[in-house]
């Protein structure tokens, strides 16, 4: 399989993706196509939908072997589930999959076509295999059980100083090839679901009042943001660029 293009987004490290696409709609990327002119085709009547399923590699999973049992990511108890019951990237085959919402197609984008992207879950530079329609009446099943994924997200309360949001902004024009929407809160939806990796979670809860003034850091864009815990909620105590 050959990549068809790769994925441009604000997500530069893997600590701050949501667990799962459409979860902060503010997370708009930019699917760069190849310079194949048969795209061009390939494309016809792709606006006509609202949302499409991309299908991509995780092909920044480097860590050997798969892994035939995962920690559920959502709950804090210390159970497995198999890897075919979850959405991990430690798969026999690498192959990921979201539903995101369509948003703008480039056809004269230099370099290759461009196609907005609202609501992905995807890695900056991510290789894409495949881009299919969403179909309602048949992808969409109301009274499909969700087993361990159905408790609800977590959200959680975010301060953030004017100074910090300018420069938050200032990052958002710098990075208009991988990045298209509202750099701030795009970078609030991301810290309100706790962008911190599940061990971290589990073993130091926002809600536990022992954990005030905890520090954590995570990489968006080309920025490093520093926020600790403070009053059950997160505060943004640092926006930094990014050295790498």
């Amino acid at each position: 399989m050959n990549p068809i293009g790769r994925i441009r987004s604000g997500f530069t490290g893997k600590f701050g993706v949501p667990r799962q696409s459409s979860m902060v709609d503010e997370a708009v990327g930019i699917l760069k196509l190849e310079q194949d002119p048969r795209f061009l085709e390939a494309i016809r009547d792709l606006e006509s939908f609202s949302h499409v399923w991309v299908i991509f590699l995780f092909d920044r999973n480097d860590e050997g072997d798969w892994r035939p049992t995962i920690h559920l990511p959502r709950l804090e108890v210390d159970h497995k589930v198999g890897v075919f019951a979850s959405r991990s990237p430690h798969r026999p085959n690498r192959i990921g999959m979201s539903a995101a919402r369509l948003g703008e197609i480039d056809r004269k984008a230099p370099g290759g076509i461009e196609i907005t992207l609202y609501g992905i879950d995807i890695l900056d530079g991510t290789a894409v295999l495949d881009l299919k329609p969403y179909v309602p009446y048949a992808d969409s099943i109301p009274d499909a059980r969700g087993s361990w994924t159905e408790p609800p997200i977590r959200k959680f309360s975010v301060t953030l100083d004017p100074s910090n949001e300018a420069l938050i902004r200032a990052a958002g024009k710098r990075n208009l090839d991988r990045f298209r929407g509202d750099p701030v809160v795009f970078v609030l939806k991301m810290l309100e679901l706790d962008p911190r990796p599940t061990p971290q979670r589990e073993t130091m809860p926002i809600e536990d009042p022992s954990n005030e003034g905890r520090r954590f850091a995570f990489r968006v864009l080309d920025l490093d943001i520093h926020w600790e815990i403070r009053s059950g909620g997160i505060h943004v105590l640092e926006v930094r660029r990014s050295s790498l």
